[in-house]
């Protein structure tokens, strides 16, 4: 088989403009039920994507091999590649181990060890090579009918960091009795996996691609999104898993804040939509991993009064992306307080409001997590949200 260079030269000698992108990983996969082992996967998979451009047709493909499989056509969005570099980055992290869950309740989730080679070489001379690994945890309690999750994302592995994580589940899985709430506005508490979920879509709204395509809140930069308790970053060059040197074009990531106090300030963009930021995928522009901004509020403080704290949402499904319109459904713990004291647990509830809701909190706290599960699965670093929102059941 050809060396992606030698690959990249003979299209680059046909009048093409190339780029190859390499991506290999290896996954070790600890899967938990009933707090025992159920089995250890290891996965590993090597894929070739490969862009080829010329007098304003392209074409992209994906394969096991190293070969170009597509068909060139026009567009309105080609790729535009950067020009000639280098950038390497060769990280050796500790792996993920097998470990024995010692929990009260019954625990399930996985166990992830993730270890990337990312490589782009491109016909001006850019090569870029990337290799990190990181690892991720879910775990979900189960006690009676009640149940807490938790999740935790990290470069290194620490089988401290599995015990916390599992510790946290258990915590929100120990609430108990049950509390009744009608269909209404309520001051609602998110937790960090919470907030991971909808910030995952808050950033992809902010792609430059979204905007045109008409699936995003966001019009332009400088407008008003949130409050000032908000701001959003994107951190690629943070030490945290999924951080990235270079984007799919070859230009060198940064970080930056998405939104500033509630500004919208920048549309992540690639070099064909404007002012690159560093956030290029070969089509749509794309983050890397988010950061919240932490706030000055403790938890404790922000369950004083009457409040509803949400431990985690799934299925967040959007009425009008324009207006950022969504549902999001409560997973595991929905604890009501009623002057600051635990009332109950109450059933399942839908939140069903604007994620400018979710932009504008009353309160943001000081603790944040490092998470990432399989309903967020953009890595962050996200605190407790206090929004008011409408529930419904």
């Amino acid at each position: 088989m050809k060396s992606i260079q030698e690959f990249v030269n003979l299209y680059k000698g046909k009048g093409y403009n190339v780029a190859v992108l390499r991506l290999k990983e290896r996954r070790k996969v600890i899967k938990y039920v009933e707090s025992k082992i159920e089995n250890v996967q290891e996965i590993e998979d090597e894929r070739f994507s490969v862009m080829l451009e010329r007098e304003g047709k392209y074409g992209i493909s994906h394969s096991s091999r190293l070969e170009f499989n597509g068909e060139l056509s026009p567009g309105k969005i080609v790729p535009v590649l950067s020009q000639g570099g280098e950038l390497r980055k060769v990280k050796e992290r500790v792996p993920v181990q097998v470990v024995e869950l010692d929990s009260r309740y019954p625990t399930y989730g996985t166990l992830v060890g993730v270890q990337v080679e990312r490589e782009l070489i491109t016909s001006n001379g850019f090569h870029g090579l990337d290799k990190d690994g990181y690892t991720y945890g879910y775990f979900r309690v189960k006690n009676g009918d009640y149940s807490g999750s938790w999740a935790f994302s990290d470069v290194n592995f620490s089988k401290e960091k599995v015990e916390e994580t599992v510790g946290m589940a258990e915590h929100f899985a120990s609430f108990q009795g049950r509390a009744e709430i009608e269909d209404g506005e309520y001051q609602v508490v998110l937790s960090p996996q919470a907030v991971g979920n909808l910030m995952m879509y808050v950033a992809n709204m902010a792609s430059k691609f979204s905007i045109m395509a008409g699936t995003s809140m966001f019009r332009e930069k400088g407008e008003m999104t949130g409050n000032e308790n908000i701001t959003l970053m994107d951190t690629p060059r943070e030490d945290r898993p999924m951080s990235a040197e270079f984007d799919d074009e070859g230009t060198p990531t940064f970080n930056k804040e998405v939104i500033s106090k509630g500004v919208f300030i920048n549309p992540l963009s690639n070099n064909e939509l404007g002012e690159t930021t560093g956030n290029a995928g070969w089509i749509t522009p794309k983050p890397w991993n988010l950061e919240v901004k932490e706030g000055d509020s403790s938890l404790e403080s922000m369950l004083t009064g009457n409040v509803v704290f949400i431990n985690n949402v799934w299925y967040t499904r959007f009425n009008n992306y324009s207006e950022g319109i969504f549902s999001t459904v409560s997973r595991d713990a929905v604890m009501v307080y009623k002057g600051g004291k635990f009332a109950g647990i109450a059933g399942r509830v839908r939140i069903a409001d604007s994620l400018k809701k979710i932009l504008s909190p009353s309160a943001v706290s000081k603790e944040r997590y490092s998470v990432m599960w399989w309903d967020a699965r953009l890595q962050g670093v996200y605190p407790y949200l206090s929004v008011n929102v409408r529930l419904i059941k």
